[in-house]
């Protein structure tokens, strides 16, 4: 039975009195002046909240949209920065960057960034070295204007970027960086743009690189290229597939599934990776699955169906051994170039595995290797409803039919009508949502899906939304009936902005 006390909207969050000051205390940016979904410049409100912050404390974003027209410097010093109810914030400024840290010991968590999301350096910084004690965990990077969703420049120790979502990817990288001590990435999503990850080792004994369980489809470059140096680097049970590819030949050549070219390393393992890449329009398909170097490379019990080169060795000098993968129709099988010298051992279409190729792929927050969840994915939300607010926002109503759900991701249809796309994602037993930046005499079509651990729900009931122009506004355009539409799903995406046409390219 479902309390239909649940259905009542929480509660706005309240700042308690910092005077006495309590440790570890949470503070709300909305109490010192940020507007969620206001449309004016919240960079100052967001500094304030900081700047009164100590170490430990929590930086807390409500629900809805925040802009700011440059970046904003962030504190490290055990500080988490939080995000609730789908909690966005927009740059509109030079460089596009949201955020940027120079201390060490920081944690993003539930954050969405549009625009070129979290820069890491030293710059005016009074510590030096890497950056250390970083954590980017279960964020949203739609990354547009150019830019990098993640972006370190000093090098990261002792750090995790982990079940974050990158999509769409309109600039250069999901992750780009130099440099690295004991770093683990894993169980991220890249979708739809350049290239997934890109790290350089300039300092070569960079040690301790995991990179495990992220997920890579539609991209026009690499889903994990590395370069440089690096030190006992594993790369394991990742997934790509559903390469950008261009029927124009030139305009694919830097597509490649994993390029680990780090011609410098010592003791890389790439194992357990999947690549599913029988696509060819341009008559070629993906250039490479696998390009390798390195100094005792192992590369074994990894699985790829398709490509054009399925294994270049082309590091300098390369030693090491290509074994037991099953490799299946490519076009170049494995090779040697520019002096290397490794071994290739029992890589054929029926080499067996020690994992089950139709295991599935990684998620955020769902690993392979533990055990399957038991339960069920929550019940559909009912009843999805609007009202037009003023000519560029929309308040969408609906009804929780769920007693498990996580929370509720709200979708939008694109404009020419094939694709859903994820607008925003609100937690448990919320039943509404603000879309701003919505255009004047446009036509927009919503709907609602609740989730959990388990699974994603069936959608609701869509509704198309006229916006009306704002001579026209009349009471009857605040509230419409519901018009279904057909039922299509999706893939999980990040938060769009809903008057920029890019945020809607594959």
């Amino acid at each position: 039975m479902i309390d239909r006390r649940r259905l009542q909207p929480p509660p706005a969050a309240s700042l308690e009195t910092l005077e006495p000051r309590q440790l570890l205390a949470v503070l709300n940016v909305n109490d010192f002046g940020a507007t969620p979904n206001g449309g004016t410049d919240d960079r100052g409100a967001i500094l304030a909240a900081i700047n009164a912050s100590a170490p430990g404390d929590t930086i807390l974003f409500p629900g809805g949209t925040y802009n700011i027209t440059q970046p904003i410097v962030v504190k490290g010093g055990g500080r988490i920065y939080k995000g609730a109810n789908g909690a966005t914030i927009v740059s509109n400024g030079a460089g596009k960057r949201v955020f940027h840290l120079v201390e060490n010991n920081a944690t993003f968590s539930q954050l969405t960034f549009q625009g070129a999301g979290l820069f890491i350096d030293r710059t005016n910084s009074s510590q030096s070295g890497m950056v250390q004690g970083v954590i980017v965990d279960n964020c949203r990077f739609n990354v547009q204007g150019g830019g990098n969703g993640i972006e370190f420049t000093v090098g990261l120790r002792n750090s995790r970027i982990t079940n974050n979502t990158f999509n769409p990817i309109n600039g250069d990288n999901g992750i780009y960086g130099y440099n690295w001590d004991n770093l683990v990435i894993a169980n991220n999503e890249f979708y739809n743009g350049n290239e997934g990850i890109h790290l350089i080792a300039h300092w070569d004994p960079s040690p301790n690189l995991l990179i495990e369980q992220n997920y890579f489809s539609g991209l026009r470059r690499m889903g994990i290229e590395i370069q440089g140096g690096g030190v006992n680097t594993i790369i394991q049970d990742n997934f790509y597939e559903n390469p950008s590819l261009s029927p124009r030949y030139n305009d694919n050549l830097s597509c490649f599934a994993y390029s680990i070219i780090c011609d410098r390393s010592q003791n890389t393992i790439v194992r357990r990776n999947t690549s599913i890449a029988p696509q060819r329009p341009d008559g070629t398909g993906v250039r490479v699955i696998f390009e390798l170097g390195g100094f005792n490379l192992q590369a074994y019990d990894n699985y790829s169906y398709g490509g054009n080169h399925v294994v270049a060795v082309n590091g300098t000098n390369a030693t090491g051994v290509v074994r037991d993968n099953r490799f299946s129709n490519y076009l170049i099988g494995p090779s040697n170039a520019n002096g290397a010298k490794v071994v290739f051992i029992n890589n054929g279409p029926n080499v067996p595995l020690t994992w089950d190729i139709n295991r599935g792929r990684p998620y955020p927050n769902q690993r392979f290797g533990e055990a399957p969840p038991v339960g069920e994915a929550p019940e559909s939300p009912s009843a999805l409803s609007y009202q037009v607010q003023s000519i560029s926002v929309v308040n969408l109503f609906w009804t929780d039919e769920s007693d498990n759900e996580l929370g509720y991701r709200i979708e939008v249809l694109s404009d020419d009508g094939t694709s859903w796309h994820d607008l925003a994602s609100v937690g448990e037993n919320v039943t509404s949502f603000t879309v701003t930046g919505l255009n004047g005499t446009r036509t927009y079509t919503f709907r609602v899906r609740s989730y959990n651990q388990f699974g994603v729900s069936d959608p609701s009931n869509a509704v198309l939304v006229a916006m009306p122009r704002v001579d026209i506004i009349t009471n009857e355009d605040l509230v419409n009936e519901l018009t279904p539409i057909g039922d299509r799903r999706n893939t999980i995406g990040a938060v769009r902005d809903l008057t920029d046409p890019r945020s809607f390219e594959v």
